[in-house]
């Protein structure tokens, strides 16, 4: 299971992330909204990565996406996919990642997936709060994937300079 705890990300992330909770919990005291924040993702495995990109994909993309990953003798990859086996969700609206393992974020403790929570219950349907949301994600120095053209992901912040971290 994917930790929720600040403590386990990137000694680069993690200051990032509590400057994103202190925002929520400021605005919150200045009455200028009632909702905190749950942190419900943040350090995740690679296997677990690979469950997650199994979502709404079919045999033959799996099977094209493997393809790719032979041509570059990224077997370890395929191995992974493979042992995660076939996931709920056969629609490509059940997605919940073009991320294969070792390509998030999560893998490396430099993203988080949060939601806003209002007295214990998340408003996943509630845009304006989600949208709130992100603009202090931003505000804090994250990286929000609400503002990705190609596949938006509104609970998802993660550092801005992740890959370049992970190169080092």
């Amino acid at each position: 299971m994917a930790s929720r705890d600040i403590a386990d990300l990137h000694p680069e992330m993690e200051p990032l992330a509590y400057a994103f909770l202190d925002e929520v919990q400021r605005l919150k005291g200045l009455d200028v909204m009632g909702w905190d924040l749950l942190v419900y993702c943040a350090l995740r495995s690679n296997e677990e990565q690979a469950k997650l990109w199994r979502r709404g994909r079919s045999r033959d993309e799996i099977e094209r996406v493997f393809y790719k990953l032979r041509r570059d003798g990224d077997l370890n990859t395929i191995r992974l996919v493979t042992e995660a086996g076939p996931q709920p969700g056969s629609k490509r609206s059940q997605r919940v990642t073009n991320a294969l393992p070792g390509r998030s974020a999560h893998n490396y403790g430099l993203a988080i997936d949060a939601v806003p929570l209002d007295s214990g219950k998340a408003l996943w349907g509630d845009g304006l709060a989600i949208d709130n949301m992100g603009i202090m994600g931003q505000t804090a120095g994250l990286e929000w994937a609400g503002t990705w053209t190609r596949f938006k992901e509104r609970v998802h912040f993660q550092h801005p300079d992740w890959k370049d971290i992970v190169a080092r």
